[in-house]
């Protein structure tokens, strides 16, 4: 009890049990420490005495993990879209569950200390009636314990043949491998053969970068071409062949003309991450803003 743990750069933070351990299983939305994997672990180690909670960040990480907690009986406090500065990992949570509470950032810390207090004195008037799934609606056993070992690296998890899903028909970002879809109600997700994870906001999100990345690795050949073909057509002519020196000249301009347009995408490329729509207000997006934090009712 009265403890902060804070996750290690590149390293999950992993409850087991009564104990909290760092791993390096793969990426969960492109991040390790990735806040899905600490919800996960916590919801099915502790079930009703886990508390998450969801503050302002981009995107929709911690979403698949409140998802979790609250099939597992614990409670999801969110931060409200209205009160945050980057209000998309609030939005995304409310999109697909209604959280035990919504509050501002001043109110939720008193809120999690109350709840600690009641937790660790044996008192649950003081947490809200929820409608929690009954236990024959928590997700497949096996889906979580595949998730979950797959986390951790474990051999259980990976040896066999199978994955949980079906092809997907998309590529994972990470590893180039097959990305398989699955649902969580109505949350879909993706994950790898090797685990890589994916919700569609982040996958999104990520084949906007690669494609950037890709247009840009495209521009670079063609001016390179270009420069090489001028250089080609200026020693043809030179040594007096005018029909090289002509057709180095006319592959220069079409690789001119194709990298004109390659700039022309570049700069018409939208900024926006393909995050979900929301009845929230927007506003601009940061790189890296996304802070989650779980405590426990039992004071763990």
């Amino acid at each position: 009890a009265g403890q902060i743990l804070v996750a290690p750069p590149d390293h999950h933070l992993f409850v087991e049990d009564s104990r909290v351990l760092l791993t390096r299983g793969a990426r969960e939305n492109g991040h390790r420490p990735a806040v899905d994997v600490l919800f996960r672990s916590a919801a099915r180690a502790r079930g009703a005495n886990v508390i998450s909670v969801v503050l302002s960040g981009v995107l929709d990480d911690g979403t698949a993990g409140a998802v979790a907690v609250r099939q597992h009986r614990g409670l999801v406090l969110v931060q409200h879209p209205e009160d945050a500065s980057y209000p998309a990992m609030p939005e995304s949570v409310l999109a697909h569950l209604e959280p035990d509470y919504l509050a501002g950032a001043a109110e939720l810390g008193l809120l999690i200390d109350k709840l600690c207090r009641a937790g660790a004195d044996g008192d649950q008037a003081a947490r809200p009636p929820a409608e929690h799934p009954p236990p024959g609606h928590l997700p497949p056993a096996d889906l979580i314990d595949t998730e979950l070992g797959m986390a951790r690296l474990s051999d259980e998890a990976h040896d066999p043949p199978d994955r949980p899903g079906s092809p997907s028909g998309f590529s994972c970002p990470d590893c180039a491998g097959t990305l398989f879809e699955f649902s969580d109600g109505t949350l879909t997700r993706y994950r790898c053969r090797v685990g890589h994870a994916w919700s569609p906001g982040s996958l999104l999100g990520e084949q906007a970068l690669q494609l950037e990345g890709a247009l840009w690795m495209a521009l670079r050949s063609l001016e390179e071409k270009a420069s090489l073909a001028r250089q080609l057509a200026g020693r043809a002519e030179t040594r007096g062949s005018q029909l090289s020196a002509g057709r180095f000249a006319a592959q220069a301009e079409d690789a001119t003309r194709a990298a004109r347009l390659i700039r022309r995408l570049l700069e018409s490329a939208p900024s926006e991450t393909g995050a979900e729509t929301s009845p929230y207000p927007s506003s601009e997006t940061s790189s890296d803003t996304s802070r989650v934090s779980t405590a426990e009712a039992d004071g763990y």
